[in-house]
């Protein structure tokens, strides 16, 4: 008499055991990995409003940008969440030692924004020079 070959009931359930942890295990990194994404997506939109709201500032050129504190408030809607942004303009204190005048600004921006009534926020800061 022959031995069959193939799968005994026992092997078919361990194989089946493991599937199943494997799969479990699976379903719970997807919630993290969507949630990782969406907030990636989200600072991705207040990075783009802060090089705008930079570029903008830039094209009025270096001798007419006034130095100033905080902005007011100014709210976009992107993919149906508000970000609101603020910026501040400031000297650097390097000079351009024959005309003592400044030789670089700080544009800083900062956007705030909540994802199910939590906040989050996003900073970006870069450098006009003369």
């Amino acid at each position: 008499m022959s031995r069959r070959s193939g799968f005994s009931l026992s092997e078919v359930l361990v194989s089946l055991l493991i599937l199943s942890l494997v799969s479990v295990l699976m379903v719970g990194v997807i919630p993290s990995s969507i949630f990782g994404l969406r907030q990636a997506q989200h600072r991705q939109a207040a990075l783009q409003l802060c090089q705008t709201t930079a570029a903008g500032l830039r094209g009025v050129g270096f001798d007419q940008l006034p130095t100033s504190d905080w902005s007011p408030d100014k709210t976009y809607q992107v993919d149906s969440l508000d970000y609101t942004i603020q910026y501040r303009i400031s000297e650097l204190p390097e000079q351009d030692p024959t005309s003592h005048k400044p030789l670089a600004k700080l544009i800083e921006c900062r956007v705030h924004w909540f994802i199910q009534h939590r906040p989050s926020r996003y900073e970006y800061a870069t450098l006009v020079l003369r």
